[in-house]
């Protein structure tokens, strides 16, 4: 049973008729279909998400240095996004965008990922390759339409010297620089193989920085003043 429809104290008085029963059965009828369509849309969305979710471990399950990082940036992108005021639709989106950046890296060899040391410019060529391998994974799919731009262009610099197109500026989609600020955010402040984390201090004043070099400064700033009132607390602490 999904509810109850009531029909009390007719408007002219007297009893209810058989009329008004089949119209009052129409309507429960019609208003129960509603609900279950609304309760199966419901359920897919969330089998959606647990799928990307999903996705987004799987990638991560190739490299144990990684492990938590795209809902990090999923959850520091959506901070930004709360700062640059834009709307519950693009936030959801975003947030897609955020989990799946990094689902190309299954098409990058894990000798290269789980290497410690440099890559070689060979390896740096593959590594580069990841953003297209995950829009091209994924454009298919249309209820992604709108994150695939932010998982492209994730690794474009405001400055054009990014790639894997080498755009500049605000010809970056505006997911694409939200997610670079809080990748480089999150790169920064977690231990690598090669190298040790930044403090949370360091890695902001490195943010500014770049700004109008590689970020856009919009972002960095938005990533700065949400930072800094949701983490003041850890503001010197490594991430």
């Amino acid at each position: 049973m999904i509810g109850v429809a009531e029909a009390i104290n007719k408007k002219k008085g007297g009893s209810f008729s058989v009329n008004d029963e089949r119209l009052l059965g129409t309507f429960a009828s019609a208003g129960a279909m509603a609900i279950q369509k609304a309760q199966l849309f419901e359920d897919l969305n969330d089998l959606f998400i647990a799928t990307v979710r999903a996705m987004a471990d799987a990638i991560e399950a190739k490299d144990p240095y990684t492990r938590g990082h795209s809902e990090r940036i999923r959850r520091f992108s959506l901070m930004i996004a709360e700062r640059m005021k834009l709307t519950e639709s693009d936030k959801s989106m975003l947030g897609l965008s955020a989990l799946l950046h990094d689902v190309g890296k299954i098409g990058v060899p894990e000798a290269i990922l789980l290497k410690e040391g440099k890559l070689t410019d060979a390896e740096w060529v593959w590594m580069r390759r990841h953003p297209s391998i995950g829009a091209d994974m994924l454009s298919h799919i249309k209820q992604l339409k709108g994150a695939i731009g932010g998982i492209r262009h994730h690794q474009e610099r405001w400055d054009g010297k990014g790639y894997p197109d080498g755009i500049a500026g605000k010809e970056i989609p505006l997911f694409g620089r939200i997610i670079c600020v809080a990748d480089a955010f999150d790169a920064m402040t977690s231990n690598r193989p090669y190298r040790k984390s930044l403090s949370v201090e360091d890695a902001l004043e490195e943010l500014k920085r770049c700004s109008s070099t590689q970020f856009d400064p919009e972002c960095v700033q938005a990533f700065i003043d949400g930072y800094m009132e949701l983490y003041k607390d850890k503001k010197s602490e490594t991430h």
